[in-house]
């Protein structure tokens, strides 16, 4: 049953990010890593509503964790680029 919520969580996470409702967005994702942690899409969603958001340090945060679940995630590595770009952060861009 907790598979089928997180499911359900997802989609309905995705379904207002399309709808650009990025806070109701982040609470169903939120809760759908609850029910599963390694959810690598979720990162990724997630990671997507706080950039829109403007919360940066916690969008970074989801990419470098989908990036360690998936090291060959071009989207973990570009949105990553995109926050650190949009955080003046060159120096830690050109390192990591």
């Amino acid at each position: 049953m907790s598979i089928l919520r997180g499911v359900l969580h997802f989609y309905l996470g995705v379904f207002f990010l399309q709808n650009e409702d990025f806070t109701q967005a982040k609470t169903y994702l939120i809760k759908s890593l609850a029910l599963d942690e390694e959810q690598s899409e979720t990162h990724l969603n997630l990671g997507i509503c706080y950039y829109r958001l403007k919360q940066l340090e916690s969008a970074l945060y989801h990419f470098d964790r989908l990036y360690s679940l998936d090291h060959q995630n071009y989207d973990a590595i570009s949105n990553k680029g995109l926050v650190l770009l949009r955080m003046k952060n060159i120096l830690k861009l050109l390192v990591s």
